[in-house]
């Protein structure tokens, strides 16, 4: 094993829980069981459809886990979610892993929520993204936040073995802490009819105590 093995594997094994002051399901502290529960140096999230994008992950998690004794991924769909509530087993595998690989390729909700959640966690996330599917292509890029995350392409199983293999994030994405600059005036256009929505809208910039400049009439 070499140096850089022995130190993620180490810093696998020092993966610890740290107890969601919140949880929405139970409405209090989490109440899930977390002795027995192993950490894995990867969490794979992706859709099942398309088949062709979930059979090639599938393979290259097969293959990762015959690639080294010393690392362990997780899939998803290997998750014990039969009669719990699905989520707790994501979350609890977020975790509890060192990377949390997931498959942007199809935009697909549930997993950009879970990559949200990841990063909402603390957790390292590296996306990865097939460059021969195209049907949603159009849509990646108008979107385009993953420009500022980055993300690696894949084209085969061989792919993903290759980067998710190499040096993976040793750091998150942190909060900035940003001040709101209250000082910074804010030019709205009022909407020219008086929705419930431009009404509420209008109502919250005045209680922020921002300073608004409306345009000249």
């Amino acid at each position: 094993m070499t140096s850089s093995e022995k130190r993620e594997v180490g810093y696998i094994k020092s993966l610890k829980h740290k107890p969601l002051g919140y949880c929405q399901y139970c409405s209090g502290p989490c109440d899930q069981e977390w002795a027995k529960l192993e950490p894995t140096t990867g969490f794979f999230v992706y859709p099942r459809d398309p088949v062709s994008i979930s059979s090639t992950i599938g393979k290259a998690i097969k293959d990762l886990k015959s690639h080294s004794s010393n690392t362990s991924w997780m899939d998803w769909r290997k998750l014990p979610i039969h009669g719990k509530i699905i989520f707790c087993e994501i979350c609890k595998a977020i975790c509890l892993t060192g990377v949390v690989v997931s498959d942007i390729t199809t935009l697909n909700f549930n997993v950009l929520f879970e990559l949200g959640y990841a990063i909402g966690e603390g957790k390292p996330v590296l996306p990865i993204r097939d460059t021969t599917y195209e049907r949603d292509h159009a849509l990646f890029e108008a979107l385009g936040i993953f420009d500022t995350i980055g993300y690696k392409d894949f084209q085969s199983s061989r792919d993903i073995v290759s980067v998710v293999t190499k040096p993976k994030p040793s750091s998150v994405i942190k909060d900035q802490n940003i001040l709101v600059n209250r000082q910074q005036p804010i030019y709205y256009i009022k909407s020219p009819i008086d929705t419930d929505a431009s009404i509420k809208l209008n109502s919250s910039l005045k209680k922020g105590a921002f300073d608004l400049t409306l345009p000249q009439s």
